[in-house]
């Protein structure tokens, strides 16, 4: 059986409200399952399938209790709270449960998708700020290139020849060391 978790918890809260009203005499009739079944069906048009399945995980949380005849709960004459069902009902029952972890996990969805945007955008900004980086940087070289292109050329030296040693400094100016280098 495809379950609606909507259905589920409205089943789960009907017959929570249906035994708090009889504790609190404001319906007659006994908390028996059969009624509060055809009564679930004629006020929300919920199936018994619904009704059955709630009755189970009322049961097995420790929401409920079953007031029988026998001691195998064979017949069940009515059901009753137990403390946990008690406070499930006065912090609003399942339904609204069922629909905060719906919006949470909306909101959920939508944060990381906004994360995956953000990220996204960053890595644009990256990339863009990398490629004017490298752009100013090979335009500066080529600059520089053009500026010293007499200085970068090589040259080739015999073995008595003689050379002026240059050293560059950060204002691109020549300072001579020696005058004359003599290779051997």
């Amino acid at each position: 059986m495809e379950t609606n978790n909507i259905k589920l918890a409205q089943a789960i809260d009907f017959i929570n409200k249906w035994i708090i009203d009889y504790y609190t005499r404001e319906n007659n009739s006994d908390p028996d399952p059969y009624i509060i079944q055809s009564e679930l069906y004629k006020q929300k048009n919920i199936d018994h399938k619904y009704f059955d399945h709630a009755i189970r995980i009322m049961k097995y949380e420790g929401f409920v209790e079953y007031v029988s005849n026998d001691e195998k709960d064979v017949n069940i004459r009515a059901l009753k709270h137990t403390p946990k069902g008690l406070t499930l009902f006065l912090n609003g029952g399942m339904e609204k449960k069922v629909k905060e972890k719906q919006n949470d996990k909306t909101l959920s969805q939508q944060q990381v998708q906004s994360v995956i945007k953000t990220n996204h955008h960053q890595r644009i900004v990256l990339y863009l700020t990398l490629s004017v980086a490298l752009l100013t940087l090979s335009l500066q070289w080529r600059l520089f290139l053009s500026n010293n292109r007499n200085d970068l050329t090589p040259v080739i030296f015999g073995s008595h020849d003689t050379v002026d040693v240059r050293i560059i400094n950060k204002t691109d100016s020549f300072e001579i060391l020696k005058d004359t280098v003599m290779l051997e």
